[in-house]
């Protein structure tokens, strides 16, 4: 039988993602391109895109890569 996945679950992770790892992500991001203000619209869009793949599809294996 397949594996039932909820929505909250992936809304749950991409939360616990953000809230555990943004410093350490944003940090990495602005370390390697230089601009903060890039570095936090990168994030914020991987996050967002987040928010809406992973109730789908689930959640990544490694959902903290960098943290």
């Amino acid at each position: 039988m397949p594996e039932t996945r909820h929505p909250d679950d992936g809304r749950r992770a991409a939360e616990w993602v953000a809230r555990s790892c943004y410093g350490r992500l944003l940090a990495l991001l602005a370390s390697r391109s230089r601009d903060i203000a890039a570095a936090e619209d990168a994030l914020a869009g991987a996050l967002a895109t987040a928010l809406e793949r992973w109730p789908e599809h689930g959640v990544p294996e490694n959902p903290r890569p960098g943290c």
